[in-house]
């Protein structure tokens, strides 16, 4: 079967798996490192790229280049993530670093209900706690009851 496959197309995939990979396991904690203690209670703060760039003083062209540069980017987050899930990587992570600069409606709920997730949480805290930082404060997740999506097991 792999005998049909072309072997440049195998070696090239190789590659983007293992830089994949090597980009996620430096750039992922970095973020999570550098992220305040209580970003997911309020993801509606802007960056300074946002506030530079995505102000009302700012040209429309401007604006509208920066929010599709941007959702590019996260387009590709998500897209790599996703691929990080059979290859090697911490895909599920990437995705919700896309998910969180994306400008999609929804989008908020959904970071949560990922974040909140009691693994994905323990494993964010962990890399915060190697870094001597505090660990996220998300109260959505401590109030949501049993049958809400963003129900968090503590």
């Amino acid at each position: 079967m792999l005998d049909a496959i072309p072997k440049g197309f195998l070696y090239g995939a190789t590659i983007a798996s293992i830089v994949l990979a090597l980009a996620s396991l430096i750039l992922v904690p970095f973020i999570i490192i550098r992220l305040p203690a209580d970003y997911f209670e309020s993801m509606d703060r802007k960056g300074p790229l946002a506030k530079i760039f995505d102000s009302d003083g700012s040209n429309r062209a401007v604006r509208m280049t920066y929010k599709i540069i941007k959702n590019l980017v996260a387009g590709l987050l998500i897209i790599a993530g996703l691929v990080m899930l059979v290859l090697p990587g911490q895909g599920l992570l990437v995705v919700v670093f896309g998910l969180i600069l994306a400008d999609i409606p929804g989008k908020q709920r959904l970071v949560h209900w990922l974040v909140c997730r009691e693994k994905i949480l323990k494993f964010l805290n962990w890399i915060r706690r190697k870094a001597h930082k505090d660990p996220f404060t998300i109260t959505a997740c401590d109030k949501q009851d049993e049958s809400s999506p963003i129900h968090h097991a503590a």
